[in-house]
């Protein structure tokens, strides 16, 4: 019997390595691309190649290989390196004749992009010099083109950015399959991207096994002592924890009237503080907190404008390990984001084991399903108020924890991966 012919799978890994590289895109890359090329390299059917930045070592690197994962792939992987990062912008459009290059030279059957931002072989008008059988990409969202949001730095780049989105986006509407990551990001996607519904696939994503609970445990007493010193205090302070950005759909404004609110009306079950965590703000606590951004400018303001400054307690960026630290000894998780096409956080919550309430808005129901308590933060006083008696039930908490554990189960990286080879493979046999 005759073997069947070896099919090549292109991957774009520039993401690593750009301003998305410690966002959702980077992270959804590197815990996919881990697994995804351990099992390739065991399927003698394809063969995985690489286009990104720097050498392959530095890749490998970047996406979780050990010293030895990266001698044991490195030889099963070819790798085409585009030179120094560069950021992710409008001059991708001119950028992109390297990637044609790559793309001529690899011929490959099948060009899978993480995100579509630094172009596709499906866009029209870019350079094509050759044109795989099949292109695939991922979209978790369509929050631009829903808010015609684009830019948050003034109406001029808004506008000139959503043309260089939108020209991006041809590509996803003309790729033969689009991943994404809730059953609600896909009727966003066929309502407001214009994709053909049988051209889209949902596969939830993953969380690292390192957010659970029993994991963080285990970590070392003296560890978890000095990171909840450093940042909480000595004192032990309960406190709210929120870690998902100052964007415009994350319902900033919402959550810290309704923290406020909880403040004020006080109680032994309300926690005593607020930790924020990014790189919108420098670590401190109170009067000492110093904003690093325009927007951690603007809504360190808002804190002190609503009184609450002397509640809040600020990490700047800190390491997973820290993250995972703060989060498993948290009071409550709050999210209560707007508009999500999946949301890493609060699965991340239900897997430590931390009660966590939840804004009862776009794909957030669905992915906590039932293991996460919901309010509509629109309406402030009743959030404030639910929330309130919630805190004051711990069997009511206990119940949400014990099912947002179980919900937890089911994000897994590993599953993710072979859903995702599953449909290469199967695009890959509709070409033969």
């Amino acid at each position: 019997m005759e073997e069947s012919e070896t099919k090549t799978i292109l991957i774009d890994i520039t993401c690593l390595f750009d301003q998305y590289s410690k966002r959702g895109i980077g992270r959804y890359t590197k815990d996919l691309l881990l697994r995804l090329i351990k099992k390739a390299s065991q399927d003698s059917s394809i063969k995985i190649s690489l286009v990104g930045f720097y050498d392959l070592e530095q890749n490998l690197r970047e996406i979780g290989f050990s010293k030895f994962g990266i001698e044991e792939y490195q030889d099963k992987i070819t790798f085409s390196s585009l030179g120094e990062p560069t950021l992710s912008n409008y001059r991708n459009i001119f950028r992109w004749k390297k990637t044609d290059e790559v793309i001529f030279e690899e011929e490959p059957d099948l060009y899978f992009a993480p995100h579509f931002e630094r172009g596709l072989p499906t866009t029209p008008r870019l350079q094509h010099s050759f044109m795989p059988k099949k292109t695939v990409v991922t979209a978790h969202d369509v929050i631009p083109l829903v808010n015609n949001s684009f830019s948050q730095k003034n109406p001029i780049m808004n506008l000139l950015k959503g043309i260089f989105y939108r020209y991006m986006w041809r590509g996803v509407e003309e790729a033969d399959l689009v991943l994404t990551s809730s059953n609600f990001s896909k009727t966003d996607l066929i309502n407001y991207g214009h994709i053909a519904e049988d051209n889209i696939e949902v596969i939830y994503l993953g969380i690292n096994e390192s957010f659970f609970a029993e994991k963080i445990d285990s970590i070392e007493e003296t560890t978890i002592n000095e990171v909840i010193n450093r940042f909480i205090g000595e004192q032990r302070k309960s406190y709210f924890f929120y870690d998902s950005g100052l964007e415009s759909n994350k319902g900033i404004d919402n959550m810290l009237k309704i923290v406020s609110r909880l403040f004020e009306k006080g109680g032994a079950h309300i926690p005593e503080n607020l930790v924020l965590v990014g790189g919108d703000f420098y670590q401190g606590k109170g009067e000492s907190i110093k904003a690093r951004s325009a927007l951690g400018e603007y809504y360190l303001k808002k804190i002190k404008q609503i009184g609450i400054l002397d509640r809040v307690i600020t990490t700047s960026r800190i390491s997973d390990e820290e993250l995972q630290i703060l989060l498993r000894h948290a009071s409550s998780y709050i999210y209560f984001s707007e508009y999500e096409g999946f949301g890493f956080g609060p699965i991340q919550a239900m897997a430590a084991q931390v009660p966590s309430i939840i804004n009862n808005a776009s794909c957030l129901p669905e992915i906590t399903d039932g293991g996460a308590f919901l309010v509509d933060t629109k309406d402030i006083e009743d959030s404030v108020n639910k929330i309130y008696d919630f805190l004051k039930s711990e069997e009511d908490q206990q119940n949400i924890v014990n099912k947002g554990k179980e919900v937890a189960q089911k994000y897994n990286w590993e599953k993710t991966a072979d859903q995702v080879l599953e449909n290469f493979h199967k695009l890959l046999t509709e070409t033969e």
